[in-house]
């Protein structure tokens, strides 16, 4: 029950986080790329925070916390990375708001979003497991 909770959580943080991708105003960066990068930035933070910041969690993460920059800096490079979405912003400045509007596109960016905001999470959740006392 926790995990399914959990899951939701993030899936509507994920949602958000896209919804804002999706609503970016043109002038943010000249380029596509560029202002995906810069709506990347702006949200990872806020996303990567409401994960690790639950309740249950602070005990273990108290002992050693989350380095979110360093979450967000790897969530970044991995966005970009992605050739498909590259090749998908590659478009004059005029179509890209419309592609930005398109479902399909909306929901590639939330799960590109969410699956590179959990895979750069997960090697900082290792660490602090292994540096967690049980005993205290």
């Amino acid at each position: 029950m926790m995990i399914i909770r959990a899951s939701i959580t993030a899936a509507s943080i994920f949602v958000f986080s896209a919804s804002a991708l999706g609503q970016a105003p043109a002038r943010t960066i000249q380029t596509p790329s560029g202002r995906v990068a810069e709506l990347v930035s702006a949200q990872c933070p806020r996303a990567a925070s409401q994960l690790v910041d639950r309740p249950e969690l602070k005990s273990i993460l108290s002992q050693r916390p989350v380095d979110v920059a360093a979450v967000c800096t790897c969530t970044q490079r991995s966005f970009l990375a992605d050739a498909r979405l590259q090749a998908a912003l590659n478009v004059d400045e005029q179509a890209l708001p419309e592609r930005m509007q398109n479902d399909q596109m909306r929901s590639y960016l939330t799960m590109r979003l969410m699956a590179s905001v959990l895979a750069c999470l997960t090697p900082e959740l290792e660490r602090s497991l292994a540096a967690a006392s049980l005993t205290k």
